[in-house]
């Protein structure tokens, strides 16, 4: 239960929260650093190198490649390419086409996927519950 709830707070309230760069509205109520927590579960035995988690980091605040380069010090090219590596990687592991475009969404379907897997066990055994009501 304790996921669901973490999940019903992340998606609860949409909240303006201010960065370094400047305010972002983060879609989801979870911060850049949150959203790598929960990567980093769903991706048992896979680590981001420092570079990809960069790229996921402000392409969730919503960056530009050629922003992220800039502030990076990297050449665009580079970025892009360690982006689109990152979203191919994505996608084989969720199952799902995931761009720098629809991350938060596809990470939020997947935290969901995976909360209503660990919770369905449980309402399925629960004895309070009419057998009509267990699947």
């Amino acid at each position: 239960m304790t996921n669901l709830n973490s999940s019903i707070r992340y998606y609860g309230d949409l909240s303006q929260r201010a960065d370094a760069q400047g305010a972002t509205l983060e879609v989801f109520g979870m911060t850049p650093e949150e959203a790598l927590v929960l990567l980093d579960s769903l991706l048992p035995g896979q680590k981001l190198k420092d570079i990809q988690e960069l790229v996921f980091r402000y392409s969730w605040q919503g960056w530009t490649y050629s922003k992220i380069a800039e502030h990076a010090g990297y050449d665009i090219g580079h970025i892009r390419d360690v982006g689109s590596k990152l979203w191919q990687q994505l996608s084989q592991v969720f199952g799902e086409q995931v761009t720098k475009n629809n991350v938060q969404a596809a990470l939020r379907r997947r935290q969901m996927q995976s909360a209503v897997q660990l919770t369905a066990p449980t309402l399925a055994a629960d004895p309070a519950l009419p057998s009509s009501r267990r699947k």
